[in-house]
C-alpha cells in the first residue's frame, strides 16, 4: 500500500523529501510518539490519545510453507506446526497469538524471526510457515518459492496512518492524509 501512496505523492510534490523506514509496529509508533518520525504506517495496535490513526486497510492474512497444505488451513490444523512469527513489538505477532488463544489453541512450535525476509527465507528453507497479507507474499508464491492456503478462521490485520495530534497541521501530514483522502475517493468500491 505504501508505494501506491508514494507514488501519488510524488505525482503531486515531487519536491518533497520523504525518507522510509520500516520495523515492528511498536518500535515505529514509540518513534512517532518520541517525535523522531512524522507519520508511520503500522498494523493497527493500541494507540496513546495523542496518536490520530487513519484507517487504510484491512489486509487478509494467508498461510505460507514449502510444503502444499491445500487450499485452506484451519488454526488447529497449524497449532502443533512449526510458526515463524515476527518479533515482540509486531501487531500482526501479538494479533496471532490472540486468535490462537481465543480458540484455546497455543503455537506449540513457535519461531521468532526478526523482519518479514527473513521469515520468507525460512519458510523456503522449510523451517516452517508463516502468516502475511497477499501483498506481502504474492511474488514469491508466483515464482514458487513457497506455497500459500487461505486461513479457515478469515483473520485480517488492520493498517493505520499515525501521526501526533499536534502535528496534524504540518506540511508533510497534510500531504499524506489529503492524498490517502484522494486515493479513496478513486479507488474501486
Amino acid at each position: 500500500v505504501l508505494p501506491d501512496i508514494m507514488l501519488a505523492i510524488r505525482e503531486r510534490h515531487g519536491d518533497v523529501k520523504i525518507q522510509i523506514y520500516t520495523g515492528l509496529s511498536q518500535e515505529v509508533l514509540d518513534k512517532v510518539v518520541d517525535y523522531e518520525y512524522h507519520l508511520a504506517v503500522i498494523g493497527r495496535l493500541p494507540y496513546p490519545d495523542n496518536v490520530v490513526s487513519v484507517p487504510i486497510m484491512k489486509a487478509k492474512l494467508l498461510f505460507i510453507s514449502k510444503e502444499d497444505r491445500g487450499g485452506r488451513v484451519s488454526l488447529r490444523q497449524l497449532a502443533n506446526c512449526p510458526i515463524i512469527l515476527p518479533e515482540k513489538g509486531s501487531a500482526t505477532r501479538d494479533y496471532l497469538i490472540r486468535e490462537f488463544a481465543a480458540r484455546s489453541l497455543s503455537i506449540t512450535n513457535r519461531i521468532d524471526c526478526e523482519n518479514p525476509p527473513a521469515i520468507q527465507h525460512m519458510v523456503q528453507l522449510g523451517l516452517g510457515g508463516a502468516f502475511f497479507p497477499l501483498f506481502s507474499i504474492q511474488r514469491g508464491v508466483q515464482e514458487g518459492l513457497f506455497h500459500m492456503a487461505e486461513i479457515e478462521e478469515d483473520l485480517s490485520v488492520d493498517y493505520d496512518l499515525i501521526f501526533l495530534r499536534d502535528r496534524r497541521s504540518s506540511h508533510i501530514v497534510r500531504i499524506f492524509t489529503s492524498t490517502m483522502k484522494r486515493m479513496q475517493q478513486i479507488a474501486p468500491k
